[in-house]
């Protein structure tokens, strides 16, 4: 008898631009900045800097 484990599943991370660490992707999302580039913040800057504004939706 063998005592294999099954492969546990890693979260797929992401850096975010407004605190420069890598984040999980789960909740975060796209921003436009004020020159019109898209950028991916984590899901606590996103709530810290949106406060009910529109995020750009994921493609």
């Amino acid at each position: 008898m063998t005592n294999e484990n099954p492969p546990i599943a890693i979260p797929e991370r992401k850096y975010c631009s407004s605190c420069s660490r890598q984040k999980p992707v789960e909740g975060g999302g796209l921003v436009a900045c004020a020159n019109g580039a898209k950028r991916w913040k984590c899901a606590d800057c996103l709530a810290k800097s949106t406060r009910g504004k529109k995020t750009v939706p994921k493609e």
